[in-house]
């Protein structure tokens, strides 16, 4: 692959990023492929919690639930980009039911709770 600009008699491609190379070779793969990796990848994310390497250990702090709390991010940044990135609306009613959900479990797991 040559890292200069595409010219008229160039036959290769110009490197704009450092993760064209991955890009290019996850392009490559098949539909199959690409469903098996994400299906391993997933599998080992969630086991995670159960297996944590030592250098993703946190003394002092568990592991789970900081993982718990990246979860939760990253699934309003997720529904965050499908409305506003992929529909071009700015809506944010589910962040009211997510801060509805986490104002009860705050209120049902408080140790002042009459409910705990």
């Amino acid at each position: 692959m040559s890292v200069g600009k595409k010219g008229a008699g160039s036959t290769g491609h110009a490197l704009l990023a450092p993760g064209d190379v991955l890009r290019r070779w996850w392009a490559d793969r098949t539909r199959v492929q690409k469903w098996g990796a994400g299906l391993l990848a997933f599998g080992a994310l969630a086991l995670l919690p159960l297996y944590t390497p030592h250098f993703l250990d946190t003394p002092g702090i568990s592991f789970g639930g900081t993982m718990a709390q990246f979860a939760m991010v990253a699934i309003i940044a997720i529904g965050l980009n499908v409305v506003v990135g992929q529909a071009g609306l700015l809506d944010l009613g589910y962040v009211g039911f997510y801060a509805v959900g986490a104002y009860t479990v705050a209120l049902l797991t408080s140790p002042e709770s009459p409910w705990n």
